[in-house]
């Protein structure tokens, strides 16, 4: 087992991590379609994003405090458990591989620190939800577009096989890696 740091292990599969977590995140939005249709219906109407004036506006439209509570609640629940599940995933590759369990570790770790509320995180993905939900014919269908192409995205860093020679070896080229399987090994004996 490797015990040394491996940069681009953490870059991949923290990229997944995301992904993954995003993809959580997505099909908990799910878990209340009156408020997730209300939300589009504002942000589609007012262009802003008030969060004050988003509930002010949910209120009036017959949303109680319970709703939009649960609403929060969920997709928090579902961030922590999305990060869990690309842990467990990433843990067991690291197991499987060779490679240093303290990878994974510190991706979850600094997943949770980086998405402090002061830090806003969250908004790094939304170009690629806003894109795939105003390319689709509701907001229901989006969001679960959305959450397949993250969740896919996510698995696709973890299991292919470039990522993987990435983490091993890096990007090298055809041609310099043929020529140095070709050169003869001037080591004296």
């Amino acid at each position: 087992m490797q015990r040394k740091l491996n940069w681009r292990l953490i870059l991949v599969h923290g990229v997944a991590f995301f992904f993954l977590i995003r993809a959580f995140q997505s099909f908990s939005l799910l878990t209340n379609l009156k408020v997730l249709n209300l939300a589009n219906e504002y942000y589609q109407q007012q262009a802003g994003t008030d969060q004050d004036q988003m509930i002010k506006y949910l209120f009036e439209k017959g949303v109680n405090a319970y709703d939009i509570s649960f609403f929060h609640f969920s997709t928090q629940i579902s961030a922590i458990l999305g990060g869990l599940v690309a842990f467990i995933i990433s843990l067991v590759i690291c197991r499987k591989r060779g490679w240093s369990v303290l990878h994974p570790i510190i991706i979850l770790v600094s997943f949770y620190i980086l998405s402090l509320p002061a830090l806003g995180i969250r908004t790094l993905s939304k170009p690629l939800l806003a894109f795939v939900t105003s390319n689709t014919p509701g907001i229901v269908a989006g969001t679960i577009i959305g959450g397949l192409l993250y969740g896919l995205l996510g698995l696709l860093l973890i299991f292919r096989e470039g990522p993987r020679q990435f983490i091993e070896k890096g990007w090298r080229l055809k041609k310099n890696a043929d020529t140095a399987e070709k050169q003869p090994d001037n080591d004296p004996q």
